[in-house]
């Protein structure tokens, strides 16, 4: 819809044979669902399709279904005229509760696979106001808490909705930029809060509105999908959703030509993929390190607070060139039990931010793939310490826009990329900086 002004009507009709394919996809990988139901007026007034599509969904897919989803970004409901002017939060409980019951009775196994609630797209209204909204003097999240699988948010970084202020590059290279974003998908939500209920960002992309060429398609976008999903984890959020459609310049792949292409945004959910690998689950937390320039990010990764990784992912656009720069890890030795390993070092690389190819994670590339296969072998550097009286440090040369993973383990990476869950990250609990194991220094080289 590249018109805003005017959102026509796309109707689609789902039969069960479209959950039976979906049940078979979940066979054959770890694919698990989320089921969104219609919640126009007319499902509320008459709710017997969208529970016949439940029940369905249920019927075919069963243990694979993730949750189900009733209705979708409802404080916009009015702007895009699903609702009446004036329809509020107090209109939506009163319509959704009733929904809900009716969800629970006719498919029973939503008592297992819950409800997530709460799909806001940030239209103004609070996920904190819906938790505590009154229902006969219980909260709604009281009285629904059984059957809530979670509450979930969508947002993206900046929008192309208004042409007249399109934007830019620098908007998928700025770290404050992107903080600021991440504290306000989390806004209103405590630590307890992020605790007790699951919290998905259920959608999420660089740009909204379809993306925009040469940003969503940019090697950028994937530098920044890097960024949004470690401050993500970061902020205790339980799991997000990359969003995509046909045709939108974010996609993580897209069809040129009759041949599918990997997009640069397909890159970084590998990245992720191998960074948090094998490391899920309690005991998982995340710290973010301190650098001496805010558009070089860096974070550490713990499992059982013993660091078992790093991240540092440059943002930072050169003065002049594309100079590259060393950066040095020192090592608290007292506090780490593998400060004495090597490290072993992936980066994600290409020459510029602006390119749409020629990006390598680990040394292997899809680009020129018309078969869906990794071109080259994998490998990572070993980083050797260099061990003083005082302290165990770490160099390597950090190329401008690029991503580096660097690890304690006992091998060279095998051949083929990692496999692992991208977006999801367990129960994520954060580590305060006072405790940080690491301290990073960065050296331009002029």
């Amino acid at each position: 819809m590249r018109n805003l002004s005017v959102v026509p009507n796309e109707w689609v009709t789902v039969g069960p044979l479209a959950f039976d394919q979906m049940s078979t996809l979940s066979s054959t990988m770890p694919i698990n669902w989320i089921i969104g139901l219609n919640f126009n007026v007319s499902s509320v007034e008459n709710p017997e399709n969208a529970l016949a599509m439940a029940t369905a969904a249920e019927s075919s897919i069963g243990e694979n279904i993730y949750a189900f989803e009733i209705g979708n970004e409802p404080d916009n409901f009015v702007t895009v005229k699903q609702r009446p002017p004036g329809w509020n939060m107090a209109d939506y409980v009163e319509e959704w509760a009733p929904f809900a019951l009716k969800l629970q009775q006719t498919v029973p196994s939503t008592r297992h696979q819950g409800i997530e609630a709460a799909v806001f797209g940030g239209g103004g209204w609070r996920i904190t106001d819906l938790l505590n909204y009154d229902i006969n003097g219980s909260t709604f999240i009281d009285t629904f808490q059984t059957s809530i699988k979670g509450v979930s948010k969508h947002q993206y970084q900046t929008s192309n909705c208004n042409l007249l202020n399109p934007p830019v590059l620098q908007d998928l290279l700025n770290h404050s930029s992107i903080e600021s974003k991440v504290k306000n998908a989390v806004s209103g939500l405590s630590s307890d809060d992020l605790a007790t209920y699951a919290f998905r960002l259920g959608e999420f992309n660089s740009v909204s509105c379809e993306g925009r060429n040469g940003l969503s398609n940019s090697f950028a976008s994937a530098l920044w999908a890097i960024d949004y999903m470690m401050l993500l984890a970061y902020n205790n959020v339980t799991a997000c959703n990359i969003h995509n459609r046909f045709p939108s310049y974010y996609n993580i792949a897209d069809r040129v030509g009759g041949v599918w292409k990997a997009q640069p945004v397909w890159y970084s959910l590998l990245f992720i993929a191998q960074a948090f690998g094998g490391i899920k689950g309690n005991g998982v937390s995340i710290t973010s390190l301190a650098t001496e320039d805010p558009d070089m990010p860096a974070y550490g990764l713990y499992k059982q607070a013993i660091l078992t990784s790093i991240i540092v992912i440059n943002l930072k656009r050169p003065s002049s060139g594309y100079q590259n720069q060393t950066i040095t890890l020192i090592v608290d030795t007292s506090k780490n039990q593998y400060s004495t390993q090597p490290l072993y070092l992936s980066s994600l690389v290409t020459k510029a931010a602006e390119y749409q190819s020629g990006i390598r994670w680990a040394n292997q590339t899809m680009d020129g793939s018309t078969d869906g296969k990794i071109q080259g072998k994998p490998y990572a550097t070993v980083l050797q310490p260099n061990v003083s009286s005082s302290s165990i440090t770490y160099s390597f040369v950090i190329p401008a826009f690029s991503a580096h993973l660097l690890e304690y383990r006992k091998s060279v990476v095998k051949e083929g990329f990692a496999s692992g869950s991208s977006g999801s990250y367990g129960n994520v609990k954060t580590i305060t900086r006072n405790i940080l194991l690491l301290m990073l220094l960065i050296c331009h080289l002029r």
